[in-house]
């Protein structure tokens, strides 16, 4: 398993516009709530809390809470779960990972789960998906 995640972090660092993750374009004035999204895509693996979000913006849990919920349009939760989803299905198809270990390396302890947040977002199962792109 790559230790950063999806993206190394020189490829991380290119795509300073990140335009593969949902709910990104409007947060270039919020410099706070890009600076912990940068943080949580660095390590798709690891589950950060809110707080430790927080944290990495210099705010309050809660009001990181909302002001997140202002730049992007959907709340952290939401996100985590799309950016997670959208990484997988870069995995998918660019690595020869199984399902279990797309699912662990995008930061799904449970299968069970990370099969049905990746069909209720992209409407097919993973295998479905990998299999229907191509791979």
């Amino acid at each position: 398993m790559p230790s950063h995640g999806v993206l190394p972090r020189a490829e991380t660092a290119q795509h300073a516009d990140r335009a593969w993750l949902p709910g990104v374009s409007g947060v270039q004035t919020d410099r706070r709530v890009a600076r912990a999204m940068t943080f949580i895509v660095q390590d798709l693996s690891r589950r950060p809390s809110r707080a430790e979000a927080a944290l990495v913006a210099c705010l309050d849990p809660a009001y990181f809470s909302k002001r997140f919920l202002k730049s992007t349009g959907v709340n952290c939760s939401v996100w985590n779960r799309q950016i997670r989803v959208e990484a997988a299905k870069r995995l998918l198809l660019g690595s020869d990972f199984q399902i279990g270990q797309v699912a662990a390396a995008v930061g799904y302890d449970d299968l069970t789960t990370f099969e049905r947040n990746f069909l209720r977002q992209t409407g097919v199962r993973p295998r479905e998906y990998r299999t229907a792109k191509g791979r």
